[in-house]
């Protein structure tokens, strides 16, 4: 019973010492939720949980849109990755529908939330900076994701993260030229275009146009789409009849491979590699779509979207703002991995789990 008692009054001394000393910030002691949202006497108000040095964040993830499985694949890797991440990132997402009033109007909903950080993906790039503005002088860290803000921005986010949308065009865009010389073929290219008030669609251009003029290629015509299908196919359709010799297409993104498609059945020129009416394209992202044409021979060609290794950099930029670190407006470009029919099983699951479900 002696014994019993001592030890009974050593583990009751051990709790209360500490008790006492987990006060003194030490990794064994958790807050509780109150403790969490509830700032002590005397403490700022307006401290986020990050700089108080929390053991979660809270994050702004304002879209654009959400009009194509890629941005679902964005929201869901942020969260799976969040969730097991330490500090645990907890996401608050809203959606713009493509409409830049609606995005600034979300962002300032977002602001008033007085989150650890908001992260942005722009509908525009130069409209993104008012907002960028506005929670910065919130004291909020901003980092713009996979839409950059317009290079020539008076204020800066503190990080940008996204692919590098430049080397993935003219990754896709040597390829395709390489495999028409190889097959024999002058190339005879069409340009199908993205949104040209998004930095990923002006880079996309960028690249495709410098893998051109390093390979001495003239691009036929530029179809600008403003990533609308409909205007896609219009466009298509037109410069197809204004150059019935073209033999070859470059597609800002896989989203738009139905309109392409429409378009290219109009004219007998939607056929596998290998046909004689096969019409060589390369296309940007590796969506599920896109890798099924890949799959199917209509598509030659592909760089995919890395989403998971963009997310990995998400996550290491937010868990460096829950730690305090400067982000110094660091420019992180992920680059993609270049897929073919040939190498389609190393690029089906650069998705992960969204192909899995």
């Amino acid at each position: 019973m002696k014994k019993l008692l001592i030890v009974v009054l050593a583990v009751v001394m051990a709790m209360t010492v500490f008790a006492g000393c987990s006060s003194g910030g030490g990794t064994a002691a958790t807050e509780s939720p109150a403790a969490a949202t509830e700032p002590a006497a005397g403490a700022d108000a307006e401290t986020s949980g990050a700089a108080a040095g929390g053991d979660e964040m809270n994050v702004g993830f304002s879209f654009a849109s959400k009009e194509t499985t890629i941005y679902q694949a964005f929201e869901d890797y942020a969260v799976k990755q969040g969730e097991a991440n330490d500090p645990k990132i907890s996401y608050s997402f809203t959606v713009a529908d493509a409409d830049v009033s609606k995005q600034a109007n979300n962002i300032k909903d977002l602001i008033a939330k007085k989150p650890d950080a908001i992260v942005m993906m722009p509908q525009d790039s130069k409209a993104i900076v008012s907002s960028i503005k506005e929670a910065h002088a919130a004291g909020i860290p901003v980092i713009t994701y996979n839409r950059a803000a317009t290079p020539d921005a008076d204020e800066k986010a503190d990080a940008h993260i996204g692919l590098d949308a430049v080397d993935q065009a003219y990754t896709t865009t040597k390829y395709l030229i390489e495999l028409m010389q190889k097959d024999g073929v002058e190339p005879k290219l069409i340009n199908v275009m993205g949104d040209l008030v998004d930095e990923n669609a002006i880079n996309r251009d960028k690249g495709f146009k410098q893998a051109c003029e390093e390979m001495g290629i003239t691009p036929l015509q530029d179809v600008p789409s403003e990533w609308d299908p409909d205007k896609a196919l219009s466009g298509l359709t037109a410069a197809l009849q204004a150059h019935p010799d073209a033999n070859g297409v470059f597609v800002a993104s896989d989203m738009l491979m139905p309109a392409v498609q429409s378009a290219l059945e109009r004219v007998n020129k939607w056929a596998p590699y290998g046909e004689e009416n096969h019409m060589y394209i390369g296309t940007q992202d590796v969506a599920p779509n896109g890798a099924a044409m890949l799959e199917q021979g209509y598509n030659d060609v592909s760089t995919a979207f890395d989403i998971d290794a963009m997310t990995v950099a998400l996550t290491e930029a937010l868990t460096k703002i829950h730690n305090g670190e400067d982000l110094g407006n660091e420019e992180i470009l992920v680059k993609g991995k270049v897929c073919t029919p040939n190498n389609l099983d190393e690029c089906q699951n650069v998705w992960g789990f969204v192909y899995d479900e």
